[in-house]
């Protein structure tokens, strides 16, 4: 939705996409809008392939509001995202943005938030046999702070970064804090350093990195 030049909330709640088709930016969602987005026990069921099952551009207009991306406790499963994954969140400096809970089933690519100034947070998220892209990308500027945390990355199987794929952006500007805890990683078999099943790439100003209480199996 663009209406009211973007100047608006959107609350999406118990809502059901199946076998959505549209070129370009997001086959069933296209968001640009100024405040709050949250979605919520939403459905989301074999999209055909674009740039994007949801697609958002978190600054709209010249003036873009600080404000935060909600999407909780939904199922993704088999969408053709294309290159950009199942979510895609183009770069932006006014939300934050929170996923938690969901499920992500056998979709090309999971979640790529790109180029991100502001923090995030992922918990609770579900992957299983995601192909193509890998199941979590991360591109952040150092000065936020970012959480993974109790996800479970199962059967993925992308080129390389096969479950997450994590990059903090070059900056003159020190990191925070960065959180991968208590995660499960199974049934990924890593092949060598062509073919990593997950990847965390710093830059020297990092502060403080933390990868704890994380289970291998298979």
């Amino acid at each position: 939705p663009k209406q009211n030049d973007g100047n608006l909330c959107l609350y999406l709640f118990e809502c059901f996409f199946e076998s959505n088709q549209k070129e370009g930016k997001g086959s069933s969602l296209f968001l640009n809008i100024q405040h709050e987005i949250c979605i919520e026990s939403c459905q989301f069921i074999e999209k055909q392939e674009s740039e994007g099952t949801i697609y958002i551009e978190p600054d709209c207009g010249n003036d873009p509001q600080q404000s935060t991306i909600y999407i909780n406790d939904c199922l993704f499963k088999h969408n053709r995202g294309g290159k950009l994954s199942t979510i895609y969140i183009a770069p932006s400096k006014s939300k934050t943005v929170m996923i938690s809970s969901c499920t992500f089933e056998e979709d090309e690519g999971g979640i790529y938030l790109d180029s991100i100034q502001q923090n995030a947070e992922f918990i609770r998220n579900k992957m299983f046999g995601i192909k193509v892209m890998p199941a979590l990308t991360i591109k952040q500027y150092p000065e936020y702070e970012a959480l993974v945390k109790e996800c479970i990355f199962d059967s993925c199987t992308a080129d390389n970064n096969k479950c997450f794929d994590i990059q903090i952006i070059d900056s003159r500007k020190y990191s925070y804090s960065y959180e991968f805890s208590d995660n499960i990683i199974q049934n990924n078999a890593a092949q060598g350093h062509t073919s990593y099943f997950g990847s965390i790439i710093c830059n020297e100003k990092i502060f403080t990195l933390k990868v704890k209480n994380i289970s291998f199996i298979n």
